[in-house]
């Protein structure tokens, strides 16, 4: 799938580039291409994560593994989302995505292998019962106790970094307040709309690769083999070394 590069330049029609909303887009989208110049090691640990989540996604259809293998598109999907937010100063919102690429790399590696937790996942919007028995057997304390058992040292990073990302996904961007030549500083925007502080924004981008090195560890157990076939254990390793 291409990726059409965005000119945030060209101009558009004026009642558009006036509103609020146009505005914020815009403010984000420099932000973000500011923020890649100057966190340029945290950014380069995020392209190689989503480098390997690219190449294990292509392959992972050579594994019988469907459905564990949508929980690998979907954590992937968040896990880009977070960091977009991260670098665009939006850094409480992006906590929260990294939250849902946690929830959706356990619910993968929950359902792998496992042919009945599958139809009852499949099987969930179908009526109230099948809710209910996915509540039930998707219970959290199920999922955590399934992952400590296949990886107790991964098992604890996961519930470090889940907590992390309830506390501070909750809290308001009150570090806010960016450069001159931020937008986001503006009337339009708001001046809490990013939080652009280094420390904070490093935290989270610190954050948003460290849930990306989880996930991959935890999907290491359902696709070891295309993990080991195209070496994708050796640079999971790498990256565990600096974070």
């Amino acid at each position: 799938m291409s990726v059409e590069e965005v000119n945030v330049d060209e101009p558009i029609a004026s009642e558009q580039a006036e509103s609020p909303l146009a505005h914020f887009f815009t403010a984000a989208w420099r932000n973000a291409e500011s923020s890649i110049a100057r966190h340029r090691e945290h950014f380069e640990a995020l392209s190689e994560i989503d480098v390997i989540f690219n190449v294990l996604t292509a392959f992972s259809d050579e594994s019988r593994e469907r459905v564990a293998r949508s929980m690998l598109i979907q954590t992937h999907g968040a896990l880009r989302a977070a960091s977009l937010l991260a670098l665009s100063g939006q850094v409480a919102e992006s906590y929260s995505l990294m939250r849902t690429a946690l929830r959706a790399a356990i619910h993968g590696v929950f359902m792998a292998g496992d042919e009945e937790r599958q139809r009852i996942w499949l099987a969930r919007v179908d009526d109230d019962r099948s809710a209910d028995l996915k509540r039930t057997a998707f219970a959290n304390g199920l999922m955590l106790r399934h992952l400590r058992q296949l990886d107790a040292a991964t098992a604890g990073i996961y519930e470090r970094l889940h907590h992390r990302t309830i506390d501070r996904g909750l809290h308001a961007n009150c570090h806010g307040g960016g450069s001159e030549n931020d937008a986001g500083s503006s009337a339009e925007s708001g001046c809490d709309d990013f939080a652009l502080d280094d420390e904070v924004q490093r935290s989270a981008l610190r954050s948003a690769a460290q849930v990306g090195i989880c996930t991959l560890s935890m999907f290491y157990y359902v696709y070891g083999d295309q993990f080991r076939k195209h070496k994708l254990d050796d640079r999971l390793a790498k990256l565990r070394h600096g974070h």
